[in-house]
Parts: structure tokens; sequence; C-alpha cells
């Protein structure tokens, strides 16, 4: 990155820093902040898992049952509208997707998670789900903030399975994401 880039990148940052101390004083109303018509957009990459289903655990689950989706949406509330899912992943130990994704947030000035799921799917041979899925893992990421100079975010996030009353870590996904902002004319 070129200096004058980052100077700007910096001056920008604080510029929004000053803005969010003012809201939070009160100095400037939030309508201010919110009439700058700016909407953003999350750029999300699945790349693969692993862990999912261990065989020293699970050996009596055949490896032609196990073909996984990742489902994954924004916020608290995973109304079926705003919930996204990658395609099958084949029959694999550790599935890969390589499958990207573009999550429209609009005016987007709370923090947010980004909510991933690792399910199971045709999973006739477990006892209990009539639908044929079975939650293996799941995750939440906070998304980059809008005010931050990257405003980038990947790696490998560690999963938590449901196991009777409460959650065991199992199993890891490879995540990346980017959030872009655009004017709303």
């Amino acid at each position: 990155m070129r200096k004058r880039d980052r100077a700007n990148d910096l001056g920008i940052y604080r510029n929004h820093r000053r803005i969010e101390r003012e809201m939070s004083t009160g100095k400037i109303p939030y309508s201010r902040a919110e009439s700058e018509n700016w909407v953003y957009c999350l750029t999300l990459q699945i790349n693969h898992a692993e862990g999912l289903d261990p065989p020293i655990l699970y050996p009596e689950l055949p490896i032609g049952e196990r073909n996984y989706r990742v489902v994954f949406w924004v916020g608290s509330n995973p109304s079926s509208d705003r919930r996204y899912a990658t395609s099958e992943s084949g029959e694999a130990l550790e599935p890969v997707w390589k499958e990207r994704a573009q999550i429209p947030l609009g005016r987007f000035l709370d923090p947010e998670v980004l909510n991933v799921e690792v399910v199971r799917v045709n999973a006739w041979s477990d006892p209990g789900p009539s639908t044929g899925i079975v939650l293996v893992g799941r995750t939440q990421i906070p998304l980059p903030s809008p005010w931050s100079v990257s405003k980038k975010k990947g790696g490998r996030f560690g999963l938590v399975r449901p196991v009777g009353d409460g959650y065991r870590g199992e199993g890891h996904i490879s995540i990346s994401m980017e959030l872009k902002r655009a004017r709303d004319d």
C-alpha cells in the first residue's frame, strides 16, 4: 500500500472515530450520520472445513453419508429470507466448498456477527431427525468494522457442536470476508 493511500485511509478512520464520539455524546444526531447514504455488502468466501464428525467418535457413520452444507446469515434473526447456504460438499471427511456469496447489509452502523452452521444433509440413518439434517457445528464471527482501516477478516474458526445440554468444540471452518460500501443514491 502506498503512503498516500494509507494516509487517506487513516484520515477516513479518524473522521469516522470523531463522528462516532460526537454521536455518542449527543453532539451529532444519529440521523445525520445515517444520511450519508452509504450501504454495505459483505463478500464472503467459504473454503473448507476439517474435523467434522471425527471417525474415532462416530465410527458408525459411513463415508457415503458425510455430505455437508454451510448455512449462514448476518445478525441475530435467522429468518428464512436472510439465510444463505452452500451446495452439498459431496462425500468427504474434510469437505471443500470454495464458494463465494454476497450478502447485502443496507445501512450498517451496529456491530453485527456472521452466524455459521455446518449441517450434515441426507442423514437418514441418524436417530431423530425426520428432515435428514443434523447440525454438526456452529460459530459466530464478528464482522469487520466499517470504521476500521482494513475491512477484511479471515482465518480458521472453531466450531462447537451441541451435545446434550451443552456444547463441545469439534472441527474448524475456513472463511474469509470483506466488507464493502457503496453510495445509495
